[in-house]
């Protein structure tokens, strides 16, 4: 039965859980268009879907990533801070994250990663610019002692 709305707003034939659980469409189109980047690999470590942000984050186009092996278009990764990290979270189904320098990109990134049905979701932001400014001020304090 299709919702259909009464004359107080409310929906008739919709349960609570129907209400919030947004449509697939919409998620996507909320995801296209956040600014945090964010990926999915699959059980393969194939990159199953790139939003706009991570691909440009990561120097690549959505299309140069998809379907592509992780360790194959990032092999520096491989035993590094994110390999340990997306193989832990994997491995435990316990989400978690990390922060380290990753000189291919010549970036300080910040990644969280869960695992759901759709595969391991990774998000990550550069923070190389903080990371830069707590090192500028370590510096300078240690001068002044």
């Amino acid at each position: 039965m299709l919702p259909t709305v009464r004359r107080d707003g409310a929906l008739r034939g919709m349960t609570l859980d129907d209400a919030a659980r947004p449509s697939g469409r919409l998620l996507l189109r909320a995801v296209e268009g956040m600014e945090r980047p964010l990926f999915v690999l699959d059980g393969d470590w194939r990159f199953r879907y790139v939003n706009p942000a991570g691909a440009r984050v990561l120097a690549r186009t959505v299309p140069q990533l998809l379907g592509r092996d992780i360790w194959a278009e990032f092999p520096e990764a491989v035993g590094g801070p994110f390999d340990e990290l997306y193989r832990r979270v994997r491995a435990t189904g316990e989400s978690g994250s990390t922060e380290a320098w990753f000189a291919p990109l010549d970036t300080w990134f910040r990644a969280d990663a869960f695992l759901t049905d759709a595969g391991l979701v990774v998000t990550y932001d550069d923070v190389t610019v903080r990371r830069r400014n707590e090192e500028e001020w370590a510096s300078a304090v240690a001068a002044r002692e």
